[in-house]
């Protein structure tokens, strides 16, 4: 049977600071790396975030598409956007403007004294 050559007590001392090294390395590489485990769970999370971005600005797009075609089709649907974001009122309506009640933030029961009514 061969025999191992004995090592000086040097060369012990250097082998495993060595070893130490090249796996310090390693597992530095495999979890700072760029495709470490870090970098990999990083991009797994963006992806959801994207995912979750894309989901929402496709049900936008679909209501804003909505919106389009009922804006080119649609006069009741021009006169309600007309209403509500212009304030425009029809011939011979009246509208009443109740004042803001400040605690609850919703307006009051009782119309206000010096502008009941707006023509």
């Amino acid at each position: 049977m061969a025999q191992i050559p004995e090592m000086t007590a040097s060369a012990w001392w250097k082998l495993p600071w060595w070893a130490l090294l090249v796996i310090a390395t390693f597992l530095a590489l495999a979890l700072f790396g760029e495709r470490g485990v870090l970098r990999v769970m990083e991009v797994s999370l963006q992806g959801d975030r994207l995912r979750a971005e894309i989901a929402r600005l496709s049900e936008q797009n679909g209501r804003l598409a909505e919106e389009v075609q009922g804006l080119r089709s649609d006069r009741s649907f021009i006169e309600d956007i007309a209403r509500r974001d212009l304030g425009l009122v029809k011939a011979h309506e009246i509208i009443y403007v109740f004042p803001r009640d400040e605690q609850s933030g919703r307006g009051s029961d009782a119309p206000r004294q010096d502008a009941d009514a707006v023509r």
